[in-house]
């Protein structure tokens, strides 16, 4: 099992391999197409990556310039894959596949919903 190797979990992570961490964590395959987003003057892809259970797994294609958008992109991205898949998480990478964010959104019955990221490399 996955969670009994953690170099091979650590390894999958370092080598943006998302689709297969995943899958082997037990999530099935995503076979949505990419949608296409215009935040501002930006285009950014989201691409289903993986699911289960009601929730989404999307990674995010970089800005223009390479690089991972800035936190008010972050959360109109997040926005919009709200309307593909309510409750969802992302993943959004630098070109250069050196840096990762992780966002999502922490939801409960009667709270507002709360912003979570976490941030890999560079």
């Amino acid at each position: 099992m996955l969670f009994d190797d953690p170099q091979r979990f650590q390894s999958f992570i370092g080598e943006f391999r998302f689709d297969r961490l995943f899958n082997e964590l037990g999530w099935d395959r995503a076979g949505a197409r990419p949608h296409t987003l215009q935040i501002g003057s930006e285009t950014f892809t989201l691409t289903a990556v993986a699911q289960k259970r009601g929730v989404t797994l999307f990674r995010c294609s970089p800005d223009t310039a390479g690089g991972i958008p800035l936190r008010p992109t972050l959360l109109r991205i997040e926005q919009e894959a709200a309307k593909l898949a309510h409750e969802h998480l992302l993943i959004f990478t630098d070109a250069a596949q050196t840096r990762q964010t992780w966002l999502w959104v922490a939801r409960a019955p009667g709270l507002p919903a709360a912003t979570r990221t976490h941030h890999l490399g560079g």
